[in-house]
């Protein structure tokens, strides 16, 4: 690797062809003389990607469809740690939440609290977003974009009422000429 016109710092480790680069960043880690570009190293190798964001997708299959394509990331994240700890725990969710007596059992206090404090964070969120949205429309003077069904639905009532008032300026049309054949 070729350093000309590069600033580079003689202490750092260098790299050849063919090398392997998890062995040339261990010796840059170990040396210690670089430590924002290991943080920033270790920051980008940390971040989910390749097949494996592929495979999470495909694993989530049963969640992901058409009807919830918009799914937020949060709710995509917690279907994705539920099925993780199903999966890796090689149990279904009736053998992790079993109680022995399903009527009068104890419950799992904390489960329960995670799954109100979620729906109420969603919510939340929910409602916080319909009134940002709301204000947003206010004040540029816009109305709320209209869905894919509201707006065929409005084409077919504009075509509708342009069939009617071609009909009806047709029979006036047709009146006008049974009129003036009567007056002959």
């Amino acid at each position: 690797m070729s350093t000309s016109g590069y600033s580079v710092s003689p202490d750092l480790a260098s790299f050849s062809e063919g090398e392997d680069m998890v062995t040339w960043l261990a010796k840059v880690f170990n040396s210690q003389k670089f430590p924002a570009l290991s943080k920033v190293v270790k920051a980008a190798l940390s971040i989910f990607h390749g097949p494996l964001v592929e495979a999470s997708f495909n694993l989530m299959g049963d969640i992901i469809d058409p009807k919830s394509s918009n799914m937020a990331i949060p709710t995509f994240n917690a279907f994705q740690t539920v099925k993780y700890t199903l999966k890796s725990g090689n149990m279904s969710a009736t053998q992790i939440f079993k109680r022995d007596d399903p009527k009068y059992g104890k419950l799992d206090q904390r489960l329960c609290q995670n799954i109100k404090t979620a729906g109420a964070r969603d919510a939340a969120r929910r409602q916080k977003n319909r009134i940002s949205a709301m204000e947003r429309a206010k004040e540029y003077g816009y109305e709320k974009a209209q869905t894919a069904e509201d707006s065929k639905r409005a084409a077919l009532e504009a075509e509708k009422r342009a069939r009617m008032k071609h009909a009806a300026k047709e029979r006036r049309r047709a009146l006008e000429i049974l009129v003036a054949k009567k007056k002959k």
